[in-house]
C-alpha cells in the first residue's frame, strides 16, 4: 500500500480506535533451530565436495554430531538464559538488548560500508531544461546552486514534516492496524537522532523534547558549512514550503558572502566518515576546544533530520571534466540525459560518497536520514544504518515523492528579505583539528575509490512477468537469477544473506533468509549442464523458489536461523566451563556459512525510486540491492576493486544474462506442473539431484 493510498484510507480513523495487536518476537526452539541450520549447510558442504574438499557425508555426519551434542549440553544452558532475558525484555529478546551492537561494535566507516544511499524520482514538475543540467540562468549568486534545487529540497522537506505529522496524528498508518503499530516505534527513531562515536561500541543520540528549539529544526550542509533552519514552529506546527524554501534561500545567500569574502568552510563532516574509533578521538578532541563545540555537536544530532545542498551535478568523466567541488565563481554546467543508466548511475556514485574530487565532503555521516539535492535538482537520500530497517525510509522517501513541486506554493520565495529561523553552526577548530579532517579526506578517498559499483537497469520484463506468465513470486524469481549471475562469474555457489523484516512483532528488525540452498543449486548446476532437459530446469526452478519462499516466511515469522544464533552467543559469560569438544558456534562453518559473499535486500516496488546502493560485507563479497518494478529490474552492485576476484560490471551483466535465459526457459514451458505433472516433475528434480549427488 502506497503511503498515499494508507492516508486516504484512514484520515477519518479515531486516534482513540483500538490498538492494533503485535505479536512478542518469540524465542525459537533450539532444535528447530538446529535442524534448520544444518539444511542450510548441505549446499555449502556439497560445494566443498566439488571443489576437492571433504567427502559430503563424512563432513555432514560430523556437523550433526556437533548439533547434537550442542541441544544437549552448551546449547541447552544458551537456550534458558535467552528465555529468561525474554521475559525481562520490555518489547523483545533481540531488539532491546542485542542487535544495535551488531551495528555498533563494527569499527569500520560507515562511508560505503554502512550507510545505504538511494535516488529519487526526477520530478516531472521541474522544468526539463534545469535536469538537463541548463541552469546557469538559475544559478543564485555565483554559487553554483539554483532556485529550483531550493524549491524541490524545501518541497522534500515539507513532505517529510507531513509524513512525521500524520504518523504521529494516526492519519497516516494508524495504531488501528499491525503495520502501523510497527511504524509508529520505529518511525521514532529516524526523526531527531544520530548515532554517536564511542571507543569500541557506538550510542545512538536521545531526541529532544519535541518542543525544544534543536527537535524543530534541520540540519542543513552547504558547501561544507552547518547551518541549523526551523521547519516547525513553536506551536509544532509545520511550516509552508514556501517559508522553508526562503530560509534555505537566506542561508545560500550567507553562503555567497562567505565565498565572495574568500572563507573555506573546515570540513568537520569527513570526520564523521572516518573508522569509528578514530572519529571517537577526534570528536573527544573537538569538544574539548571549546564550549562551542559542544552545542554545535548537540544540534546536529537532535534536529529532525539532514539536507545537503551540493553546488553540481556529478557527471562521471570523461563526459565532462570533473570540477573539485570547492568554493569557486567557475562552474561547468553539464549536459546530461536524464533517467538513463549512466545518468542514474553517476547520481548513485554522489549519493554513495559525494563527489570523488573531495570525497565524504558535504555530508554528516551519522544522521539517520539525510536527502541530498544536486544543482539541477536531482535529489536522493543517505541513511545510517541502525536506528531503523530500510523499509522504514522506503515508507517516508515514497511519501516525501508523491506529489511533485507545485512551483505556486514559492511566490514570493526569492523577495523573502532574509527571514528568522536559521542559524550558522559554526567549529572552533585549530591545527590539529584541520590535519585530521585532510587525513580522514585521505583515507575516506581511498576507501571510495575501492568501491567498484555498477547499476543494472533491466527494463525487458519485470514483475508482472514473474508473477502472471512465469507463475513464480517475483522476490524468489530475483533471488536465483543472484545464485545463477554469480556461478555465471564465479563457477561456484556462495552463502547469500537476503533481509527479512520481521514487522509481525513489537519492534521487530530483521532476520537472515540463507538464500542458497540445496533446490537453488541443483538449479544453478541444471542451467550450466546441457544434457538437462528444459522441463527439468523449469521444474528445479519452481523447486528452488518454492523452497526460497518457505524460507522468506519463515524468517518473517522471527523463525530463522542466524537471529537466534546470535541470541545463543550473547548469552554467553566468561565464567562458563569450555565444552569438552568445539562447540557448534564455534566450529569454521558454522562461521563461514555466513561469511555473506552475497548480502542482498529488496526495495519492493519502490515507485518512487529509480536506483539504490549499499556496501558488500565480505572484502570478496558483493552487496546488492534491487528493486523489481511491474516492467523492469533495477539492481545495484557493490564489490571492491581489491579483491581480483570480484567484478561488480560482470556480476551486473551476469545478472543480465540470467534474466534472459530464465525468461526464455519460462517461455519455453510456460505453464507451471499441475497436479498431476507434479509427480512428474518431483520425479525429475529427485533424479537430478542423484546424478549431482554421484557426480561428487
Amino acid at each position: 500500500m502506497s503511503p498515499s493510498t494508507a492516508s486516504s484510507q484512514s484520515s477519518s480513523v479515531s486516534p482513540s480506535a483500538a490498538k492494533a495487536h503485535l505479536w512478542r518476537l518469540p524465542v525459537p526452539d533450539l532444535q528447530q533451530t538446529l535442524d534448520r541450520y544444518l539444511t542450510s549447510l548441505i549446499p555449502v558442504l556439497q560445494e566443498d565436495e566439488l571443489h576437492g574438499g571433504e567427502p559430503f557425508e563424512a563432513a555432514f555426519q560430523r556437523q550433526k554430531e556437533l548439533c547434537q551434542a550442542f541441544a544437549q549440553g552448551q546449547g541447552k544452558v544458551l537456550q534458558q538464559r535467552l528465555q529468561v532475558l525474554d521475559k525481562q525484555s520490555p518489547h523483545n529478546w533481540l531488539d532491546d538488548n542485542i542487535w544495535l551492537k551488531v551495528y555498533h561494535q563494527w569499527r569500520a566507516p560507515l562511508l560505503v560500508n554502512s550507510n545505504w544511499w538511494a535516488a529519487f524520482q526526477n520530478d516531472q514538475n521541474v522544468p526539463a531544461s534545469i535536469l538537463a543540467g541548463d541552469y546557469r540562468h538559475d544559478e543564485i549568486s555565483f554559487t553554483g546552486l539554483t532556485r529550483w534545487q531550493i524549491k524541490r529540497a524545501a518541497w522534500l522537506v515539507h513532505r517529510a514534516v507531513d509524513c512525521k505529522t500524520k504518523v504521529d496524528r494516526q492519519e497516516l498508518h494508524p495504531e488501528t492496524t499491525p503495520e502501523g503499530v510497527w511504524l509508529q516505534s520505529t518511525f521514532r527513531r529516524m526523526y531527531n537522532t544520530s548515532r554517536l562515536p564511542r571507543l569500541e561500541c557506538d550510542e545512538l543520540s536521545e531526541p529532544p523534547p519535541p518542543r525544544a528549539a534543536i527537535a524543530r529544526q534541520i540540519l542543513l550542509s552547504v558547501y561544507d558549512w552547518l547551518y541549523a533552519l526551523e521547519v516547525i514552529d513553536e506551536d509544532l506546527q509545520p511550516l509552508s514550503a514556501c517559508e522553508i524554501g526562503a530560509r534555505m534561500m537566506a542561508v545560500v545567500q550567507d553562503v555567497a558572502r562567505r565565498l565572495a569574502a574568500g572563507d573555506v568552510a573546515v570540513p568537520v563532516c569527513v570526520l564523521s566518515a572516518d573508522d569509528r574509533d578514530t572519529w571517537a578521538k577526534n570528536q573527544a578532541y573537538l569538544l574539548s576546544l571549546s564550549p562551542q563545540n559542544q552545542t554545535v555537536l548537540d544540534t546536529i544530532n537532535g534536529t529532525l533530520l539532514a539536507v545537503s545542498l551540493d553546488h553540481y551535478t556529478y557527471v562521471s568523466p570523461p563526459e565532462l571534466p570533473t570540477p573539485p567541488p570547492s568554493p569557486s565563481l567557475s562552474h561547468p554546467t553539464p549536459r546530461i540525459a536524464p533517467d538513463t543508466p549512466p545518468e542514474i548511475h553517476d547520481h548513485l556514485l554522489n549519493l554513495r560518497a559525494g563527489h570523488p574530487a573531495a570525497p565524504a565532503r558535504n555530508r554528516w555521516w551519522d544522521k539517520t536520514f539525510t536527502v541530498v539535492v544536486e544543482a539541477n535538482t536531482r535529489a536522493g537520500a543517505l541513511g545510517e544504518h541502525s536506528p531503523v530497517d530500510a523499509l522504514v525510509p522506503n515508507v517516508l522517501g515514497e511519501h516525501m515523492c508523491a506529489a511533485g513541486v507545485d512551483a505556486a506554493h514559492f511566490r514570493g520565495m526569492d523577495g523573502a528579505a532574509a527571514p528568522r529561523g536559521w542559524a550558522r553552526l559554526d567549529w572552533a577548530v585549530d591545527a590539529r583539528v584541520r590535519a585530521q579532517c585532510a587525513a580522514a579526506e585521505q583515507r575516506a578517498g581511498a576507501l571510495v575509490r575501492d568501491s567498484d559499483f555498477a547499476l543494472l537497469v533491466y527494463d525487458a520484463y519485470g514483475r508482472d512477468f514473474i508473477r502472471h506468465d512465469a507463475g513464480l513470486p517475483s522476490d524468489a524469481y530475483v533471488q536465483q537469477a543472484i545464485q545463477r549471475a554469480y556461478h555465471r562469474v564465479h563457477g561456484a555457489c556462495a552463502a547469500t544473506y537476503e533481509t527479512a523484516v520481521t514487522r509481525a512483532f513489537q519492534h521487530g528488525r530483521t532476520e537472515a533468509i540463507r538464500s542458497l540452498t540445496q533446490e537453488s543449486r541443483a538449479w544453478v548446476r541444471a542451467m550450466g549442464d546441457a544434457s538437462v532437459s528444459a522441463e527439468t530446469r523449469h521444474a528445479l526452478l519452481h523447486a528452488a523458489a518454492k523452497a526460497h519462499t518457505k524460507l522468506s516466511r519463515a524468517a518473517a515469522a522471527g523463525q530463522g536461523v542466524d537471529r537466534h544464533l546470535l541470541g545463543l552467543r550473547a548469552q554467553r559469560v566468561p565464567w562458563d566451563a569450555p565444552a569438552p569438544a568445539p562447540a557448534a558456534l564455534d566450529d569454521a562453518l558454522c562461521a563461514r556459512s555466513a561469511a555473506w559473499r552475497l548480502s542482498t535486500s529488496s526495495m519492493g516496488a519502490a515507485p518512487n525510486l529509480r536506483g539504490t546502493g549499499f556496501g558488500a560485507v565480505e572484502r570478496d563479497g558483493y552487496g546488492i540491492n534491487y528493486i523489481v518494478k511491474a516492467g523492469a529490474i533495477t539492481f545495484g552492485v557493490e564489490s571492491k576493486r581489491s579483491c581480483a576476484e570480484t567484478s561488480s560490471r560482470a556480476l551486473a551483466d551476469a545478472l543480465r544474462d540470467a534474466l534472459d535465459e530464465m525468461r526464455e526457459l519460462c517461455v519455453q514451458c510456460p505453464k507451471p506442473p499441475h497436479v498431476d505433472e507434479k509427480l512428474e516433475a518431483q520425479k525429475e528434480i529427485r533424479a537430478y539431484l542423484k546424478k549431482l549427488k554421484e557426480e561428487q
